[in-house]
């Protein structure tokens, strides 16, 4: 027994010693190989060292930045106000065809100044001495001229592009004339206006009877003319009593024909009856087969 235990504790003693001289070089190699890195001091200041139990510090968080200055937010003037539109031209007068003797002839007469006062951009076609068959011989110097329903069928005359208004104003010098002809030619006359110009309103103005003298015939004219206005569902205005019953008479230059006082009179009186007959506004003659 006693050599079993010396044997035993032999071997464990060769063991130990040759552990000992196997591992210790080997350790100094490690130790050599991994320099000891030196304990940071604490600063003075420091807090106390934390336990060994605790955990390990938190690193030092990144600095925070300076804040960025905001810019001024820049102010702009309101950019200046657009200009006001300017106002639509205004719509262009409605235009007014004038035919006549004498009467529309003359300066400022009062056959062609009372549509223009009206309102409308008046186009005058007029000579003295023609009627719906008259038609004056050259005298002189001055040629001669059809009558109005020759002066139509020939195209003599300019009239506006697209008239809303035709005023016919004759018949004065027609008192000669036998009335189926003086029929005959406003029927042609009338009938060559409404072709060439079905929307237009047409308006006939009979004589002016200045002389009383003259009062039977020109009133026949005046009834013949209505007539044949009435079968085409034309207006027609009767001048007859205008001057007798106005008291026109001291502004006659002759036995026809009126100082420009007499033309003012005559202009208001026309004024007055083409608004009888529907003519006052020019609105009311906007183009239309009706008329």
């Amino acid at each position: 027994m006693g050599t079993v235990l010396g044997g035993i504790l032999l071997v464990a003693t060769l063991t130990v010693g040759w552990l000992a001289l196997t591992l210790g070089p080997l350790n100094g190699v490690a130790r050599a190989a991994a320099p000891l890195t030196p304990m940071p001091t604490a600063p003075a200041d420091a807090s106390p060292t934390a336990p060994a139990d605790a955990s390990p510090a938190a690193p030092d968080a990144a600095p925070t930045p300076e804040p960025t200055p905001l810019l001024p937010t820049p102010v702009f003037p309101d950019p200046p106000a657009s200009p006001a539109a300017p106002p639509p031209p205004p719509a262009p007068a409605p235009t007014a065809w004038v035919i006549g003797d004498s009467q529309a002839a003359a300066d400022a007469s009062w056959v062609a100044r009372a549509p223009a006062d009206l309102g409308y951009d008046v186009t005058l076609s007029a000579r003295g001495g023609i009627g719906f068959v008259a038609a004056p011989p050259a005298a002189g110097a001055t040629p001669g001229h059809p009558s109005i329903r020759d002066a139509l069928a020939a195209g003599i005359w300019q009239p506006p592009a697209d008239p809303a208004l035709i005023i016919v104003q004759s018949g004065g010098n027609d008192q000669t004339f036998p009335l189926d002809q003086v029929r005959a030619g406003a029927e042609a006359s009338l009938d060559q206006l409404r072709a060439a110009f079905p929307e237009a309103t047409l308006v006939v103005v009979g004589p002016l009877v200045q002389v009383e003298a003259w009062a039977p015939q020109r009133r026949d004219v005046s009834a013949t003319l209505a007539e044949v206005a009435a079968a085409r569902s034309i207006a027609f205005v009767d001048t007859t009593g205008w001057v007798a019953t106005s008291g026109l008479a001291p502004f006659l230059v002759d036995d026809r024909h009126f100082s420009p006082a007499g033309h003012d009179a005559l202009t208001g009186i026309f004024v007055r009856a083409l608004a009888g007959v529907g003519v006052a506004d020019p609105a009311a003659t906007a183009p239309s087969a009706a008329s």
